[in-house]
C-alpha cells in the first residue's frame, strides 16, 4: 500500500520556514499506456490544509480531494471528484489500462476445496448398526447436529460450522468404538 507522506512537499517553495506548500506535485509513468495498479484514497481537509499540512485551498462547495497512487509511488497525483468513483473515473481517463479498485480480478479466484462431508456422513452412517440400542439416540442426535450445522454453513459461509459439523460426525464415529463390548 503506498503512503500518503512520500513525496509529501516540505512547505512553501521547499522551505518549511516560509508557509505551508501549496498543493502537492505530480508523479506520472513514463508510459500511462502500461498496466499499473493504482490505489484510490480520499484526503481528509481541516479546513484547507490535510493532515501533512499542506494547503489545498477551496472552502465551503469545493469537491473532495482523493490521491491517486501506484504501490511504488511512481504515479502519485489528486483529483478533485464527487466521491470515489468519479475520482477512480477521473484515473481511469490518465491511466486507461491501470487496475483500479472495483476492477475484476486478473486471475480467477481458487476454486473452494471439495467437502469430505459427504463420504464422513456415509461412513458414520453405515457404523450405526454396529452400536448397541440404547445408544442409537445419541448416535442419531449427532448425525442430526452435523446435518444442521452443515445446512447453516451453507447457507451463511462460516467456517467454525462446517468445523463443527465434523467434530459432531465425529463424536457419533467415537460413540461407535466406545459403545462396543
Amino acid at each position: 500500500m503506498p503512503d500518503y507522506k512520500m513525496h509529501d512537499p516540505r512547505g512553501w517553495c521547499g522551505d518549511p520556514k516560509r508557509g505551508a506548500a501549496m498543493g502537492r506535485a505530480e508523479y506520472h509513468a513514463d508510459d500511462t499506456s502500461a498496466p499499473v495498479r493504482l490505489f484510490v484514497r480520499r484526503v481528509r481537509l481541516h479546513g484547507d490544509y490535510d493532515a501533512n499540512g499542506t494547503y489545498w485551498g477551496g472552502g465551503y462547495g469545493t469537491l473532495p480531494l482523493y490521491w491517486v497512487a501506484s504501490a511504488d509511488c511512481e504515479v502519485d497525483f489528486c483529483v478533485r471528484a464527487r466521491d470515489r468513483a468519479h475520482a477512480i473515473e477521473q484515473a481511469r481517463c490518465q491511466y486507461p489500462n491501470a487496475r483500479l479498485p472495483g476492477d475484476a480480478p486478473l486471475r480467477p479466484r481458487a476454486r473452494k476445496p471439495v467437502s469430505r462431508y459427504p463420504k464422513r456422513l456415509a461412513e458414520t452412517l453405515a457404523l450405526r448398526g454396529a452400536i448397541p440400542r440404547r445408544f442409537r439416540p445419541l448416535f442419531d442426535h449427532c448425525v442430526l447436529l452435523a446435518e444442521d450445522s452443515r445446512r447453516s454453513y451453507l447457507e451463511t459461509g462460516h467456517d467454525y460450522l462446517a468445523r463443527r459439523a465434523g467434530r459432531e460426525l465425529y463424536a457419533a464415529r467415537k460413540l461407535v468404538r466406545f459403545a462396543k463390548p
